[in-house]
């Protein structure tokens, strides 16, 4: 599902749309089928978290009563000046409240831990795929040595040949092994078509090339892997986002706010 779509499902449903959008939105559900299945897939999905969440939340609750109910008991009626007699409540354990604290410090944790593992791999995908959207879909046309098979390698991309512009990218580098252009726009092309391997293998490549004045491929390193996040991508595209800022390296800026938000 489209992160664009997913912005729009939650705008809608947290009340944030104008009217105007508000009223777009309805009737593109109205009109638009799988729009409208795809939003009432993200409904189910954001009423299984809620209940989830409101289950554990009851089941820490009942965990306390009980606690509660172990640890403390009814003490002796005492009686004030002329009052009612009023039942008083005694902790026969001291370290009481240590313990409820404890307990309320290890469901945090657990939590935390939730959204350590899973949310921020999940973020890091929905933020390299944004940054896809906005600026990979289309290619700027650029000049190079080889630049007519470049050039044509970058129509056919923007035209969504992947086959074909990976046929035009590969030639120049037969012709010019080291062409850093060449380098990047094949591993885009790869990237596009979702396989990441050859993607990595050519932004690898482009990023030894040495007196390059400026270098992307550790970027699109970092870039596929938050992209692909599986295993321990996350892990290695944080190293890597490090090494851009201390190397002030092309994508520097980009990698900081990446890295602050993973």
């Amino acid at each position: 599902m489209d992160i664009k779509v997913i912005e729009k499902f939650e705008a809608y449903l947290r009340h944030e749309m104008s009217e105007e959008e508000l009223r777009q939105f309805e009737e593109e559900l109205a009109s638009n089928t799988k729009l409208s299945q795809q939003f009432q897939q993200y409904q189910e999905i954001e009423q299984s978290m809620a209940m989830l969440f409101s289950q554990e939340e009851r089941q820490l609750k009942e965990s306390l009563s009980n606690l509660g109910k172990k640890y403390m008991k009814e003490g002796p009626l005492e009686k004030g000046g002329g009052e009612e007699e009023t039942p008083i409540r005694n902790i026969e354990n001291p370290n009481y409240f240590r313990l409820f604290s404890a307990i309320a410090a290890i469901f945090v944790m657990i939590l935390a831990a939730y959204f350590l593992l899973f949310k921020s791999s999940q973020s890091a995908q929905e933020m390299a795929e944004r940054y896809y959207s906005e600026n990979l879909t289309v290619l700027s046309q650029t000049m190079g040595g080889n630049e007519d098979k470049v050039q044509l390698g970058i129509v056919a991309y923007n035209m969504k040949d992947y086959d074909l512009a990976r046929t035009y990218f590969e030639e120049v580098l037969q012709e010019e092994s080291q062409n850093w252009e060449a380098l990047k726009f094949l591993g885009l092309t790869y990237l596009a078509q979702r396989n990441y391997e050859r993607a990595l293998a050519y932004f690898e490549e482009l990023a030894a090339l040495e007196n390059l004045y400026s270098n992307p491929g550790l970027f699109y390193q970092a870039f596929t892997l938050m992209l692909r996040s599986e295993s321990d991508d996350i892990s290695r595209a944080k190293e890597i986002l490090r090494q851009i800022i201390d190397e002030n390296a092309e994508g520097s800026r980009q990698a900081k706010e990446w890295l602050d938000k993973l």
